[in-house]
């Protein structure tokens, strides 16, 4: 396995490296002044919080500079550092550069997702896209419930069964508080997992997508139904309307063990 670097120079940023560091995954977050040892072998994402200016920086890029030339890497500016010039000329092929104004937490944590996704992009070894749609749509039809996470008033996950079909997922349900979440903030998570057996055998789905309402007795709303393998006569002559849920995918992040066998990454990305 391999991960990623988070490395600063001062000591009043670990607050803000290990915040970047969590966030990215597996990683190791250090002060590089303490002079440590790295081994690059297991890094493939780097970022660097360019917090001084003292000439101990500079010396560890030119002693590293052979290694990191190869690595991916960002750095996260603070303020005018005098010294990022020449390290810019050194390293060259730097992925991205971000400067650092406020330092609060919100901040600090979009900025870690970005960087999250790019890593992402840059390291995952990717199966094509249309082989990776249908490995996603046939886990997706061969599993029934799920955990839909929404959050509005307050966060809430709820135990439910679906139906995939074309990008979406369908809900069938009475009712309940995920329903004043959907109102207010319609983005939502859904996970689909198979149970641990192992870390050679990891089978799971994070999904992120927009909810939306489908008007009872729609057409749409008649078509899932039979595709649940209802009947709709029966679904209107129950005292309580069902209510139906759909859930647009956006990004599915499958996670197959399988797919180290063919060759690519085990977790993969797919766009809808």
């Amino acid at each position: 396995m391999k991960g990623c670097l988070v490395a600063y120079f001062n000591e009043k940023n670990r607050e803000v490296a290990e915040i970047i560091s969590k966030v990215l995954g597996p990683s190791i977050c250090l002060n590089v002044k303490e002079g440590v040892n790295i081994d690059f072998n297991i890094i493939n994402f780097c970022v660097f919080i360019l917090d001084s200016d003292e000439e101990y920086v500079l010396k560890f890029f030119i002693e590293n500079l052979s290694v990191l030339s190869e690595k991916n890497k960002v750095f996260l500016v603070q303020g005018e550092n005098e010294l990022y010039g020449p390290i810019k000329q050194l390293l060259k092929n730097i992925n991205k550069e971000v400067l650092i104004e406020e330092q609060n937490k919100e901040t600090i944590c979009k900025i870690a997702k970005e960087l999250k996704i790019l890593k992402d992009e840059l390291v995952i070894k990717r199966m094509p896209k249309e082989k990776l749609k249908f490995f996603v749509e046939e886990y997706l039809n061969s599993n029934t419930t799920c955990t839909l996470t929404t959050c509005g008033i307050e966060v809430r996950s709820t135990p439910i069964e679906y139906t995939y079909k074309d990008g979406y997922l369908y809900f069938l349900s009475e009712g309940g508080e995920k329903f004043s979440n959907i109102y207010l903030n319609n983005k939502v998570s859904v996970a689909i997992y198979d149970k641990y057996q192992g870390m050679n055998r990891l089978f799971g789905m994070q999904i992120e997508g927009e909810a939306f309402e489908v008007e009872y007795a729609s057409s749409e709303y008649k078509k899932i139904v039979d595709l649940k393998g209802y009947k709709f006569e029966n679904l209107v002559s129950l005292p309580f309307k069902l209510n139906m849920i759909k859930v647009k995918l956006n990004k599915v992040e499958f996670l197959n063990s399988k797919f180290k066998q063919m060759g690519y990454d085990a977790k993969q990305i797919f766009y809808f």
